[in-house]
């Protein structure tokens, strides 16, 4: 790709191809080049991976996990954001979001090489890094996790929405469910189903985890290597990605394993959780609230979420946290917790009866919760900062919610309270 060239454009100089429908460029050294501008979908042709992705990842990141799900991209391909404008609110706000997705941004005019001989050039401005205080995307749509209207409800003073477990009748979670025809995993990577539970599995260290431990080199894969197209990562190694003691390097960025999102009602933390994984090739989203069965508005709320979310993320509708984190072979959005722990309510009479049987779910969730192994990111509702519930049911779901955030954060490498749509990292 030595020298400049105008692209896209209606002629190339002799030796290099245009292809993708003339979003992609094939040089003559092989070298390949894919220009996926807002508005553009993922192209189904071309060759079988490109060394340079140039996105807009403003318009729709999760064009980015899709490139990175076929092997379109890798974790050896250079993912540079532009189309850079006023849909992000500032410098800082850039940052945080490129850091997350893997994807760096460049001034006009910077050279950029696909020859890994050559010696890596370090006056490039990158984000691999992001600043200490940043502020998050906002959200529109209402969360998952807001208060629905159900025929049993719980205190009117609870400050958190109340869930139940799904109906007998819903699918599977997808790490107990055949993949469809075209995700089966590799010959080598043992399905979900299969992957043997955490109690099984010797623990990692029960230490703190520094956000900024350095990724384990012997554990990650070759530069060169792409994933298969449609196969979803065997348990613990994602392609593209190496972990360490509390952090996994995901192409080539630095995801904090353990993330909670707190908020209240519509404060946009189930858009931020979502916007954290956009650019992930596989996300599963484990929605812990009811279906919205025989509750409209309910119901519309569960639709408006689905339509939000990128098409090839699975979905499992389970109050099983526990076995999601233990059998998870891909990274995780539980929304949300509150919903989770009105369930675990329910479901043991706890609302005005014995309370121990929840308090060991949750001490059962934060030990799951410590010991995952594939990226986690849970939204849950902030209880501390209305008045006192007048009843004692209210007060005990209060409590037992806040206690729970408390210990998950306790166990996480990145915390934040989400208010407005803006980001309060703790």
């Amino acid at each position: 790709m030595d020298g400049v060239i105008r692209f896209p454009a209606a002629e190339l100089p002799a030796g290099y191809r245009a292809c993708a429908g003339g979003l992609g460029l094939i040089c003559p050294d092989g070298a390949t080049l894919l220009h996926l501008p807002a508005g553009r979908a993922v192209p189904t042709d071309g060759p079988a991976r490109y060394d340079v992705v140039l996105i807009d990842l403003l318009d729709h990141p999760e064009r980015l996990g899709a490139l990175r799900r076929t092997g379109l991209a890798d974790d050896a391909t250079q993912v540079v954001a532009i189309g850079l404008d006023h849909r992000v609110r500032s410098e800082s706000e850039l940052a945080r979001r490129l850091h997350s997705w893997g994807a760096i941004t460049v001034p006009d005019g910077t050279e950029l090489s696909t020859n890994t001989d050559l010696p890596t050039r370090t006056d490039l401005p990158t984000n691999t890094e992001p600043p200490p205080s940043v502020k998050p995307p906002g959200g529109t749509e209402p969360p998952l996790d807001a208060k629905p209207r159900r025929d049993t409800k719980p205190p009117a003073d609870a400050e958190s929405p109340r869930g139940t477990a799904p109906p007998p009748d819903t699918a599977p979670p997808p790490w107990d469910a055949a993949p469809p025809p075209d995700a089966a995993p590799p010959p080598d990577a043992a399905h979900p189903a299969d992957a043997a539970p955490p109690w099984d599995a010797a623990p990692p260290p029960d230490t703190a985890h520094p956000a900024d431990a350095a990724p384990s080199s012997d554990a990650a894969p070759s530069s060169g290597a792409a994933p298969s197209s449609g196969a979803a990562p065997s348990s613990g190694a994602g392609a593209g990605a190496s972990a360490a003691a509390g952090v996994v390097s995901v192409w080539g960025g630095r995801q904090p394993r353990r993330a909670l999102l707190l908020g209240g009602s519509r404060s946009g933390k189930s858009a931020e959780a979502e916007a954290r994984l956009a650019a992930e090739p596989y996300v599963t989203y484990v929605a812990t609230g009811p279906d919205g069965a025989g509750d409209g508005e309910w119901a519309a709320r569960v639709r408006a979420h689905r339509r939000r979310r990128p098409a090839h993320w699975a979905t499992a509708e389970t109050t099983d946290l526990v076995g999601a984190i233990g059998h998870a072979t891909t990274p995780l959005l539980i929304d949300g917790l509150g919903t989770w722990l009105a369930a675990v309510f329910d479901e043991h009479g706890a609302w005005e009866g014995d309370r121990a049987p929840v308090e060991a779910r949750c001490d059962e969730l934060v030990t799951a919760w410590r010991q995952a192994r594939q990226p986690v990111v849970a939204v849950s509702d902030e209880v501390g900062m209305g008045v006192v519930p007048a009843t004692a049911s209210g007060r005990a779901f209060r409590d037992a919610l806040g206690r729970l955030n408390e210990r998950l954060a306790a166990e996480s490498e990145y915390v934040a309270l989400v208010v407005a749509g803006r980001v309060l990292e703790l």
